[in-house]
């Protein structure tokens, strides 16, 4: 009976977690996303929802603290990270988890002593990190969002075509196949149109050839795609 009890009390605690989590995930941004999806594919304009969050008093944050204890959410929060390594993809679920408890953190702060000054280690760590992304694209003359994207497609050829003058894939192939991949590995909606200017880039820096032309480009598909972790998986895994 013991045991049954303490089981019970964990499910409810987890259950309880799990409210709570998603009741954030949920929560508008300021580009009018949710959290969970700035967070997954606009991770700047997530930062700026995070300064927000922990600086101006929110009357509608929705706490995690009275439901469950200090211990009972560490408890949780470590039950839930050994299961959901990742959330939203492939993005890390350890650092969406701190920062919502971060700006929880931040909002009871705010309610105990409004004139409090409100420091989040998190948001730091992230904003410097970012600092450094962008100081490390600019060197390599990435400053457009245009860039970034032409540069992501070219990793993942990389990753899934070998070149070579013997070889021929017809350009749709090519531009759906990257197109799968890169919607498996960044985010559900990533697009590659074919009269964009990101492909039409792209078939010029890497053949030097005309994104109308006919022919088919120099390469074929690799029989084992390399991941972004450097293992090796079946193309149609990818």
């Amino acid at each position: 009976m013991m045991q049954r009890t303490a089981k019970d009390n964990i499910l409810e605690q987890d259950k309880r977690w799990m409210t709570w989590l998603k009741t954030c995930s949920r929560r508008p941004g300021i580009s009018g996303q949710t959290l969970l999806q700035e967070y997954a594919s606009a991770r700047e304009v997530w930062m700026e929802s995070l300064a927000k969050l922990r600086t101006e008093k929110d009357d509608d944050w929705f706490f995690c603290r009275g439901p469950l204890s200090d211990v009972e959410i560490s408890t949780a929060r470590d039950r839930y990270l050994s299961q959901y390594v990742f959330v939203a993809g492939d993005n890390c679920s350890q650092s969406f988890v701190d920062a919502m408890l971060a700006a929880e953190d931040a909002q009871i702060r705010m309610r105990l002593d409004a004139a409090a000054p409100v420091e989040c280690k998190h948001c730091a760590a992230m904003k410097h990190e970012m600092a450094l992304m962008r100081e490390a694209l600019s060197a390599r003359q990435i400053r457009t969002n245009e860039d970034v994207q032409l540069a992501a497609v070219m990793g993942v050829f990389t990753r899934a075509f070998i070149c070579g003058d013997s070889y021929s894939t017809s350009k749709r192939e090519v531009r759906t196949s990257l197109e799968r991949i890169m919607r498996v590995d960044f985010s559900p909606h990533e697009r590659l149109p074919a009269a964009g200017n990101v492909w039409r880039r792209f078939v010029y820096d890497a053949f030097r050839m005309d994104w109308m032309t006919n022919a088919g480009l120099p390469c074929r598909k690799r029989q084992r795609v390399i991941t972004t972790d450097g293992e090796i998986a079946d193309p149609e895994e990818v």
